[in-house]
């Protein structure tokens, strides 16, 4: 099987496709690109003219179908998760207001109404209060990934790789006999693989808090923030989850990070999902189905 790559930077960060070289091929991957730029014009928080921008502009919007989609799936995890996950964090108070890209870190004004009970969510209108803003990162960049993947299924491909930031979603292989080798990387030594996995058919999406660092007012932050105290968590430093949807993935990853070694570790058996995590103090927890995908750990 031959297999060919490209990648572009969108969404604020590299997204690979790798496909089997067919005739139809480069058109496809360039498909898959305009999708994800499609995500980026409707969900950005720095593109002044997006549909999310509107929102926390004007407080009241009529939704297109698929922003009202992920909306009603963001109050499902809310509720779901406890409101660990809350789409109404504003990263702009510790200095993250302008792309990262940018370089640019200064903190503007506090933190605002975290209540997303006020939030007003129909398929005609959505609402915020006049002192919210809303952030759809934690969970856009895994469901744009999903509807790639979806995109290539129906376009007959079987084996594929879509990697968005390490939001990954890994298809097939020659039927899934020989799965694909991912690595996961050591989040106390930038370079180094920890542990591999052989993954087939699955996502798998790390967050850490060691990827997006800076400092503002003389402080260093990263971009989480626990919902309930308004701080970055440190407990853990990197989680991956491997599930079969790469939005779930992605937004667990984030929760179980925010909650901690213990609470995460409990939670995750309750979910069945597969993980490893790794803590500040350098520690590996795994759960049991994790010997799925034939772990190395190189430590």
């Amino acid at each position: 099987m031959t297999l060919q790559t490209q990648t572009r930077r969108i969404m604020g960060t590299e997204i690979s496709i790798t496909l089997e070289s067919e005739k139809q091929a480069s058109q496809d991957i360039e498909d898959c690109f305009d999708i994800f730029t499609s995500y980026e014009k409707e969900f950005s928080r720095f593109d002044p003219t997006s549909e999310l921008s509107q929102l926390n502009q004007q407080k009241t919007i009529t939704p297109s179908d698929r922003f009202f989609r992920v909306m009603e799936l963001s109050d499902r995890i809310y509720q779901e998760t406890g409101g660990i996950f809350n789409p109404l964090i504003n990263l702009s108070h510790i200095g993250y207001g302008k792309s990262f890209e940018t370089g640019e870190f200064q903190s503007i004004g506090q933190q605002g109404n975290m209540d997303w009970k006020t939030v007003y969510i129909t398929h005609g209108s959505i609402s915020i209060q006049p002192d919210q803003m809303i952030d759809l990162w934690w969970i856009i960049k895994g469901y744009s990934v999903d509807e790639v993947r979806n995109f290539l299924f129906v376009k007959g491909y079987t084996d594929f790789i879509i990697n968005a930031g390490w939001d990954i979603y890994l298809a097939g292989k020659e039927n899934s006999t020989t799965p694909w080798t991912v690595g996961i990387d050591n989040p106390l030594a930038p370079g180094e693989i920890i542990a591999t996995l052989e993954v087939s058919d699955r996502s798998i999406a790390t967050s850490g808090t060691y990827k997006r660092t800076w400092k503002t007012a003389g402080n260093t932050y990263h971009h989480i923030i626990d919902p309930r105290t308004g701080t970055n968590p440190d407990e853990i430093i990197s989680i991956s989850i491997l599930w079969h949807h790469t939005w779930m993935t992605d937004v667990y990853a984030t929760v179980g990070l925010i909650m901690g070694k213990e609470a995460c570790i409990s939670w995750l058996r309750t979910k069945n999902l597969d993980a490893i995590i790794i803590t500040k103090d350098g520690e590996i927890y795994t759960t049991d189905a994790i010997e799925q995908y034939n772990p190395v750990f190189f430590t």
